[in-house]
């Protein structure tokens, strides 16, 4: 520089005097120079200069080529979404060492995400590697050396720096980026082994650098204390069809014309850019016939290509977890089935697992299963049957999981497998599990409507059985004894109608947290200890229940003195045929009526005092709380003054309304037309006896009612003081109103000031005639008016009189009372005749009353208004 500088001087005082009348040009000339001395560069002091250039370009190369962008996608999607949420995680303006994880399952775009992260921030950084396949490569001869000779060579461009071990390039790595701010990334890394030797520990770089892994591993991040982990989220519902259409068509296409086609491939690729790329290629220039019948071979046999990268994961896997892996991939997901299938090609029985409805049937059907089948998953395409025969289960000794979805199968085994751990049969047709069961290993038992009367011996030892679900079992009559089966967390009896005690061994289930009764009427003998269970999470444990069962045990004498109610001050009666306990005082005159709804109690009483003492002795005894007077309940809305009770359904009706957006609709007086017949092309009679498949008339019907039903929310039914609690009924039929000529019954009761009970039935059979008709609806009712007569009893309103029946059919009046008649009522059903005797035993009466006064009326057909309101007038 020395001599450039002289010379430069030499030349530019030449200048000066040659351009001495514009001598500011030279100064600039001479300031530039200057500038460009001081930029720093390289310095050739000896040797050739060929080399020296040969120096220069291959470092400026260097400098380029790290600054280069990787490939990352033909059609990327979803790629900018990605990348902000896993920037956030990177943060390169943080001056410190971060490493990254990018987890996910293969093929969801591990690798292009790393990539695109690459390109973004490549240029912040000293120096950077993409260091590709770790896992395939780390598994070679030399394969750990070579990869971190490529680390090193790619990071330093040029230099030649030859490991010959892998111990010697941990330390070379240390060494050399350990002042050096790099970015790194470590693609498809699978042991904790790859990383100890390729980036063991942030103390190997320098500040600023960032090192970002791919894994299918989570735990793997975890060991190596990476917490800053990035789950790939699969591709969106909008996302997802954009990489097949690219590669089927060459564009983002909607695939209108290709919707069943579409919905297929979406099914089977589960939202992996991987699979919906292959599908996409492999399917470009075929027709749709092409497109069906390679997704229908796909359904048995997965792509080849697809398959195999999946198949890096299972591989990955220890041997009890690739069994959980087979069951979950074979039996919840699409992807996977290959690795079972590949087991026996031919033979679906000496598989591990069967999903494919078609090797299902032939396998239990043709008694076909081996000892190799594990697992059974029975899903047809529609409700199929399958008749099994008594050894379909016989071979299959190691059979653990078993799930009919929603086949039919008709039954006769003789034998079911003990290894089984889970059974889910809905509907099975045994009526008890064969003798020799015993399935020792048994989890969960999940048989909801099946047939089954009695469990069997089997299920007495069962150490590991947590749940048991016999919901809708209307055919089970008791349970077996469940001392030995320790560790039961769920047991569900709903709806098991016939059953009619449980065992005192339920109530030793410490870990039982939910037992569901609902709706079993006939289960009335519940063990005294049940109640005191700690961990039970149900209406069992509620103070509601509590008392319930202190009540029926004060009743029945068992622990008289220890009731929550005083002893010596309340009674307690079980009413007969209803879901209520009456607690009458020996104190106080009168009577007071407790009504148990899971957790609420609602009271009633002819004794203010009564009520009062009652109330405040529960509420002492049990974690009670007093909400005052009744205002809403199941529904219906309670209005109390000091004239009387008025029942109103107002909220349900405006919630109702603006379900349907007709809260503001114009209201109408009827909620039929005059007249209006239902045909079987429309309906069937009434509007609600047809909920399926309703026509745009039924629809239009439907809206009227609702329209209806605007007019009416203030409406409810006023219950007056002072009205004598006399029982009186009204009775109707409308003859062959339906379409199959069959006839309406309807009937009313008013007990004081309003309505009390009332029904619209579809008679049985075929009326043939206007009187028979009204005879069976007289019948009909007159069954009502004895029960209500007794339930009125169990109240203290016993019914002195005949409960009068109004009927509007002179015919149907003399038939009940004449015997001469009976000759005209041969054919009618015997049953119906029951209503002679109650007449005879003063029960009821059967009496006349004019049509336009028949209040049942309004519950059989389409009326004029006046005469609907008139009607509805005397019900409210």
């Amino acid at each position: 520089m020395c001599e450039i500088r002289e010379n430069f001087g030499e030349a530019l005082a030449h200048h000066e005097h040659k351009f001495k009348n514009d001598i500011g040009k030279v100064l600039r000339w001479r300031a530039a120079l200057r500038e460009a001395s001081n930029f720093s560069g390289w310095s050739f002091l000896e040797g050739y200069e060929s080399k020296f250039i040969h120096d220069i370009v291959g470092e400026i190369s260097a400098k380029v080529l790290n600054c280069l962008h990787l490939n990352v996608a033909e059609y990327p999607v979803g790629i900018q979404d990605r990348l902000r949420d896993l920037n956030v995680l990177i943060n390169v303006e943080k001056n410190d060492v971060r490493m990254v994880g990018i987890w996910g399952t293969g093929g969801i775009g591990k690798t292009t995400i790393a990539k695109a992260v690459h390109n973004s921030i490549v240029k912040r950084f000293e120096g950077s590697c993409f260091l590709a396949n770790v896992r395939e490569n780390s598994i070679r001869d030399g394969g750990m050396v070579e990869l971190q000779n490529t680390l090193l060579f790619e990071i330093f461009r040029g230099k030649k720096l030859k490991i010959t071990n892998v111990d010697k390039g941990i330390n070379v790595i240390k060494k050399m980026l350990s002042h050096r701010k790099v970015l790194l990334i470590l693609d498809d890394v699978s042991h904790l082994d790859q990383l100890k030797k390729l980036a063991g520990g942030c103390d190997w770089f320098g500040l600023g650098s960032r090192i970002i892994i791919t894994t299918r591993d989570k735990h793997l991040l975890l060991a190596h204390q990476v917490n800053l982990i990035y789950k790939v989220k699969e591709l969106c519902r909008d996302e997802v069809i954009q990489p097949f259409s690219w590669n089927a068509f060459g564009r983002n296409f909607h695939m209108v014309d290709h919707g069943k086609v579409k919905r297929v491939v979406l099914h089977y690729a589960d939202g992996l850019p991987l699979a919906l790329t292959v599908f996409g290629s492999l399917l470009r220039g075929r027709s749709e016939e092409q497109w069906q019948d390679a997704l229908d071979n796909y359904k048995r046999v997965p792509n080849h290509e697809i398959h195999e990268i999946l198949k890096i994961s299972y591989n990955s896997l220890e041997d009890s977890v690739k069994e959980v892996f087979l069951d979950i991939a074979c039996f919840f997901k699409e992807m996977g089935k290959e690795i079972v299938r590949q087991e026996s090609p031919t033979e679906p029985g000496k598989r591990s697992r069967l999903w494919f409805p078609e090797d299902v049937y032939h396998v239990l059907t043709e008694n076909t299963g081996t000892d190799k089948v594990k697992g059974i998953v029975v899903q047809c395409p529609k409700s199929d049957d399958i008749r099994l025969n008594a050894t379909s289960f016989s071979k299959m000794k190691n059979l653990k999981l078993f799930i009919n979805c929603n086949a039919r199968l008709f039954v006769d085994v003789e034998y079911l497998p003990n290894e089984l751990m889970f059974l889910d049969w809905p509907g099975c047709p045994l009526q008890s599990f064969p003798a020799n069961f015993n399935p020792k290993k048994l989890f969960k038992l999940n048989m909801p409507r099946s047939h089954l009367t009695r469990p069997g011996e089997g299920l007495k030892n069962l150490q590991k059985l947590k749940s048991i679900n016999l919901d809708h079992c209307e055919f089970l009559t008791e349970i077996a004894d469940f001392s030995r089966i320790p560790n039961l967390e769920y047991l569900n009896l709903n709806y098991c109608t016939v059953i009619k005690e449980l065992r005192s061994s339920v109530g030793f289930f410490t870990g039982l947290e939910e037992l569901n009764l609902y709706d079993s009427p006939n289960l009335t003998n519940l063990p005294s200890n049940i109640y005191e269970l700690q961990n039970l999470r149900s209406p069992l444990k509620t103070p509601t229940l509590k008392f319930y069962y202190q009540a029926v045990k004060f009743r029945s004498g068992s622990v008289a003195g220890k009731s929550g109610i005083r002893a010596g001050s309340v009674g307690i009666q079980r009413l007969n045929g209803m879901n209520y306990e009456a607690l009458s005082s020996s104190k106080i005159s009168g009577i007071l009526i407790v009504s148990l709804y899971v957790d609420d109690i609602v009271y009633t009483r002819s004794s203010k005092d009564m009520m009062t003492e009652v109330k405040n002795e529960m509420m002492r005894q049990y974690e009670m709380i007093d909400l005052g007077l009744l205002h809403h309940f199941l529904g219906l809305g309670v209005l109390q003054i000091d004239t009387c009770i008025f029942l109103h359904q107002k909220k349900y009706a405006k919630t109702l309304l603006e379900k349907f957006g007709l809260k503001d609709c114009k209201s109408v007086a009827t909620p039929l037309a005059v007249n209006e017949k239902l045909s079987k092309v429309d309906e069937r009679s009434l509007l609600a006896r047809f909920m399926h498949s309703p026509t745009k008339k039924h629809m239009g019907t439907a809206k009227r009612v609702l329209r209806y039903i605007q007019g009416t929310v203030n409406y409810g039914i006023a219950y007056k003081k002072g009205k004598s609690a006399v029982l009186i009924g009204y009775c109707d039929s409308d003859w062959s109103g339906s379409e199959d000529m069959r006839s309406t019954s309807s009937y009313a009761f008013n007990l004081g000031s309003g309505v009390f009970s009332w029904a619209s039935i579809k008679q049985s059979s075929v009326a043939l005639s206007t009187a028979e008709a009204e005879y069976i609806s007289a019948t009909e009712a007159t069954a009502q008016a004895i029960w209500l007569r007794f339930v009125l009893s169990n109240f203290g309103e016993e019914q002195a009189e005949p409960t009068q029946l109004l009927c509007d059919n002179t015919s149907a009046i003399a038939t009940s009372k004449n015997p001469v008649h009976h000759h005209k009522t041969r054919h009618i059903n015997r049953r119906f005749h029951f209503i002679r005797d109650a007449l005879q035993d003063g029960e009821i009466d059967l009496l006349y009353c004019k049509t336009e006064e028949q209040v049942a009326d309004i519950f059989t057909k389409a009326l004029a208004r006046d005469h609907f309101e008139f009607l509805r007038k005397a019900h409210t």
